[in-house]
């Protein structure tokens, strides 16, 4: 039963227990970022899916490694992978 927003779960002891709905991951962040030990959200650089004959072999290696997102981005993020 749904009643404005809160789940209402019947129990065998008929007792009524208010479950507030969960919190769900935005489906694209959670494929996109990753979340470091100490809390740090990581992504993976662009640049590396076409063209890759123009780029020296130093760049392709430098854009292998994923990289810490920017703080300014770093809640907006959080909100998306629900943390």
């Amino acid at each position: 039963m749904l009643c404005q927003g809160i789940v209402l779960l019947r129990s065998v002891f008929q007792t009524d227990i208010f479950v507030m709905p969960k919190m769900k991951t935005h489906s694209s962040a959670k494929k996109r970022f990753s979340v470091t030990g100490k809390g740090k959200v990581k992504r993976n650089r662009a640049r590396m899916r076409h063209l890759m004959r123009k780029k020296s072999t130093k760049a392709k290696r430098h854009l292998r490694h994923g990289v810490v997102v920017d703080k300014s981005e770093h809640a907006r993020i959080e909100r998306m992978l629900v943390i």
